[in-house]
């Protein structure tokens, strides 16, 4: 193997891992990003519930613990992609499921794409934000499959 087909594996695999390192950050922003959202909007939210039964405290709660649910099923699915990115990047996992995860995760980005594009005519600011952390995603999570098939590629090409 020539010096450069290494230099270019290593590459690949600093991308890898980098890629990995964003994926967590990414993540724990839009678990973030969810509470914050839900703390400025609990007002909203409460004037949104119509009940004459039951107390709106009681719906608040059960919208507080769906939304706990799902910022931790997010970091879950972006430290899992992330860690297993990183360790695949440093050549210390061989297995590539993860990437089935993050091919969901991208089409996840690149549906929140969409709806930002479309909702932007309330808060201009917060959705070019949220357009800008989104689209950033989707590039490192399409930058890590990316590095993956070219390392993979560079290192058949030698072998043949």
């Amino acid at each position: 193997m020539t010096e450069e087909t290494k230099a270019k594996i290593r590459r690949y695999n600093s991308n890898i891992e980098m890629s990995g390192r964003g994926i967590i950050a990414f993540g724990l922003w839009t678990a973030i990003k969810i509470w914050i959202n839900l703390m400025v909007n609990v007002d909203t939210i409460k004037q949104g519930m119509d009940s004459h039964d039951e107390p709106i405290d009681f719906y608040l709660q059960v919208v507080f613990v769906t939304a706990g649910v799902l910022c931790i099923s997010i970091i879950i699915v972006n430290v899992y992609v992330g860690i297993s990115a990183i360790m695949y990047g440093r050549g210390n996992r061989k297995k590539k499921t993860f990437v089935i995860w993050a091919v969901i995760l991208a089409l996840l980005s690149l549906i929140f794409i969409v709806l930002d594009i479309i909702n932007q005519e309330d808060m201009f600011d917060e959705r070019m934000a949220e357009l800008l952390a989104d689209t950033t995603t989707l590039f490192i999570l399409f930058d890590m499959v990316y590095s993956m098939i070219m390392a993979r590629l560079t290192i058949k090409r030698e072998q043949v």
